[in-house]
């Protein structure tokens, strides 16, 4: 997945991630291509699924990504980052890591500098590749119609076929 690494993209990004955008705007304000030099990219989420602590990842994983070893809450302000992606120990309520099953390996996600990093799950992420899927195959069986309104049509389909399970 590439990300602009703009101000309107965190906005955007931060509102998918609390469900008050559909895809459809991650679609225009945040996804990027792949050839952007400036985009975010996060790679191959699906990696660090329901994987607890970063220090029981294999090697091979670990040596994949940057790591943000602070023991600050997900919700504070996290060590200097520039913008990019930092795996980090986490938990699911945003506390400290304390060794126990609430812990997990998070994303923070910085996509401006004056902007704080987006703590988001590697399930999040692995989302937003399944909704592209859902989104490229949709509209490859979609019949196209001639009408006037088909920007309007085709994002209400957009939020039709994301919000599918």
């Amino acid at each position: 997945i590439t990300l602009k690494a703009t101000e309107a993209s965190h906005k955007t990004f931060r509102k998918w991630l609390s469900k008050t955008k559909g895809y459809g705007d991650l679609k225009e304000d945040v996804f990027s291509k792949v050839d952007d030099k400036s985009a975010v990219v996060i790679e191959s989420p699906e990696l660090w699924l329901g994987l607890r602590r970063l220090e029981e990842g294999p090697d091979y994983l670990k040596k994949m990504v940057t790591h943000d070893d602070s023991d600050s809450p997900a919700i504070a302000e996290e060590t200097s980052q520039g913008v990019g992606v930092a795996l980090a120990n986490g938990t699911l309520d945003g506390s400290v890591p304390q060794g126990d099953d609430f812990d997990r390996v998070v994303c923070k996600v910085r996509l401006h500098d004056s902007k704080k990093a987006l703590t988001v799950l590697p399930e999040e992420i692995l989302q937003l590749i399944l909704n592209q899927a859902q989104y490229h195959v949709a509209h490859k069986f979609k019949p196209s119609s001639g009408s006037d309104n088909k920007k309007d049509e085709d994002h209400e389909d957009d939020d039709d076929v994301m919000s599918y399970p």
